[in-house]
C-alpha cells in the first residue's frame, strides 16, 4: 500500500512541474501589401500583427516566437544608428532602434519585444514578453528582408512555449523586372458609356513603399479597343480643350501618411497607345501610393 502511495504522489509531482502552456487562437495579417523585385538590391520593411484572443495565465516570464521566411531573407546591411554608429553588414532587425520604430519609419502599435535575434538568413527569434502579449492581444513583429524568386514572400511565426500558435503571413508579392500592376479603372467611367469620350474613374495603386517606384518612371497603357484623349503632345479633357495644370493635374505621389510628395516632372511620352511620366525631385523610395485622375479616353 506504502508503494502505490508513493508512486501515485511522485506522479502527482511530475505533473505539477510541468509548465502552464496555453493553446491561443492566433492569427497574423500584414500591415503593408507589398510589391517588390527580386534580390538584394530590393529590400522591403513590413510589419506582422500576431493577435491573439488568449488571457492572461499567471505566468511574466517572457517566450520566444519564431519567424522563418519563405523565398525571403532577412536583409544584411550597412545603416546608420541615431547616434551616428553605423553598422556593417549586420541585421537592421536585430536593433532595438528597428523594432520600436525608429529606423523602421513605421508606427509600431503592440509593443512587447525585448529582443530579435536574426539566427540564419531565414529564421529569426523574438523575445516576447508575455504580459504584453496577452494583456494587448498581440503584438507587431517587424521585418526587413528581400525577395529570392518571383512569387509570394510568406513569414510563418510560432511559438510552441508558453502560448503556443502557428501562423502564416504573406509579407510580399515579388516580380522580376518590372513591377506590373493592373487597375480596372481603366473600363469603369464617370460618365454615360454612350459617350464617345469618357472620363476613368480615379486609379488608385496602393503597396508601394519601400522602393516600388525605383526608376521615378510611370507607363500607363490601355487594354481593349480604347486610345488616350489626346491632340498631338497633349491631353484633352473631355469637352476636347486641352488640360491644364501639368503633371499635378492627373498624378499625385503619397507617403505613408497619405501626404502628397511635391515635386515636379513631364509626360515624356504621350500618344494615344501609351502615357510616360518622368518624375524628378521626388524621393521614390517614399512613395506609398499612387493616384491617377483627370484622364480621358476615347
Amino acid at each position: 500500500m506504502k508503494k502505490k502511495l508513493a508512486l501515485l504522489m511522485a506522479a502527482i509531482m511530475t505533473v505539477a512541474m510541468v509548465p502552464m502552456t496555453a493553446f491561443a487562437s492566433t492569427k497574423s495579417n500584414t500591415v503593408y501589401n507589398i510589391n517588390v523585385g527580386t534580390g538584394d538590391s530590393n529590400m522591403f520593411n513590413n510589419i506582422i500583427e500576431v493577435t491573439s484572443d488568449n488571457e492572461w495565465i499567471g505566468d511574466d516570464t517572457p517566450f520566444e516566437i519564431v519567424v522563418e521566411l519563405e523565398n525571403g531573407k532577412f536583409a544584411k546591411e550597412d545603416y546608420e544608428l541615431s547616434d551616428h554608429t553605423k553598422k556593417e553588414d549586420s541585421y537592421m532587425m536585430e536593433e532595438p532602434e528597428f523594432y520600436t520604430g525608429y529606423l523602421l519609419d513605421s508606427p509600431v502599435t503592440l509593443s512587447g519585444i525585448e529582443d530579435i535575434e536574426v539566427f540564419n538568413s531565414t529564421t529569426a527569434y523574438i523575445k516576447v514578453s508575455t504580459d504584453k502579449f496577452t494583456s494587448q492581444g498581440g503584438i507587431t513583429i517587424p521585418i526587413r528582408a528581400y525577395a529570392l524568386d518571383e512569387g509570394s514572400v510568406k513569414a510563418t511565426v510560432w511559438s510552441n512555449q508558453t502560448i503556443v500558435f502557428n501562423t502564416t503571413a504573406v509579407i510580399a508579392n515579388a516580380y522580376d523586372g518590372e513591377v506590373v500592376i493592373e487597375s480596372e479603372g481603366v473600363v469603369t467611367f464617370v460618365e454615360d458609356s454612350r459617350d464617345r469620350v469618357k472620363e476613368m474613374e480615379a486609379i488608385t495603386i496602393d503597396g508601394l513603399i519601400n522602393g516600388g517606384v525605383t526608376d521615378g518612371t510611370i507607363k500607363l497603357k490601355l487594354k481593349g479597343d480604347y486610345e488616350f484623349y489626346v491632340d498631338g503632345n497633349r491631353l484633352l479633357k473631355k469637352d476636347g480643350t486641352l488640360l491644364d495644370g501639368g503633371i499635378g493635374s492627373t498624378i499625385k505621389f503619397l507617403n505613408d501618411d497619405n501626404a502628397e510628395l511635391v515635386g515636379k516632372g513631364t509626360l515624356t511620352t504621350v500618344s494615344k497607345d501609351e502615357l510616360v511620366y518622368s518624375i524628378d525631385k521626388i524621393d521614390t523610395s517614399k512613395v506609398a501610393k499612387i493616384t491617377i485622375s483627370n484622364i480621358c479616353i476615347t
